[in-house]
């Protein structure tokens, strides 16, 4: 077989793999109730490594961009030029931090560039007190804390994926929760799942005005 042939024949054994991904994981959103209707597992939006295969549009890529790009809110920021599906790829090809209740995650993974800000900071709680509230307008709408300053650039990031089911090459298939530059600790302090924690352990959010 010639180097032409075996590089269409090798292209299209590819293709027909990454039809039979995204036809399996469509099942798997099918049966979900709470996904079912919202997403399509489209050939082009599927990330793979030798675990893990992650559903990640360019329409999620956008909506991450877009939360976590007003330096005048709440949040950790991403350089705007960062391609987000290639950071995620990366970071899935190394072992997750955590793997339960249904959830993968990959925390404060250095991603070897600056991708963006890192929007939390810590003090001490009497001090985040005395600073402005603010109520967050997604979730649970919790009233956190904001100060004015810089974020600090960041080479990490946190990836946190929802497991759709087993495919039947044994890899795990993966749907997009939420994406941010930074890690779950600030000076060695675990920064609370629940934001509305955040004031009274002294963390708050930077923001530029």
């Amino acid at each position: 077989m010639s180097n032409m042939k075996l590089i269409m024949e090798n292209w299209r054994k590819r293709v027909i793999l990454k039809e039979g991904l995204s036809e399996e994981i469509q099942t798997f959103i099918d049966n979900n109730d709470f996904l079912k209707g919202k997403l399509v597992a489209n050939e082009e939006d599927l990330i793979e490594s030798d675990k893990f295969v992650l559903l990640f549009s360019d329409d999620a890529s956008r909506h991450i961009k877009e939360r976590h790009s007003d330096a005048s809110k709440p949040g950790s920021l991403f350089d705007q030029d960062i391609n987000l599906q290639e950071v995620a790829k990366d970071v899935i090809s190394q072992e997750p931090s955590e793997q339960s209740n249904g959830r993968v995650k990959w925390l404060a993974v250095d991603t070897g560039q600056e991708i963006g800000g890192m929007g939390v900071a810590k003090a001490d709680p009497e001090e985040v007190e005395e600073m402005e509230d603010y109520q967050m307008p997604d979730g649970r709408k919790e009233t956190v804390k904001i100060s004015e300053g810089e974020r600090i650039p960041t080479n990490q990031l946190s990836l946190i994926t929802a497991e759709l089911g087993q495919l039947e090459d044994g890899r795990k298939a993966l749907s997009l929760i939420t994406m941010f530059p930074g890690g779950d600790e600030i000076d060695g302090e675990k920064i609370p799942m629940d934001r509305s924690q955040f004031a009274s352990q002294g963390f708050y959010f930077v923001v530029e005005r």
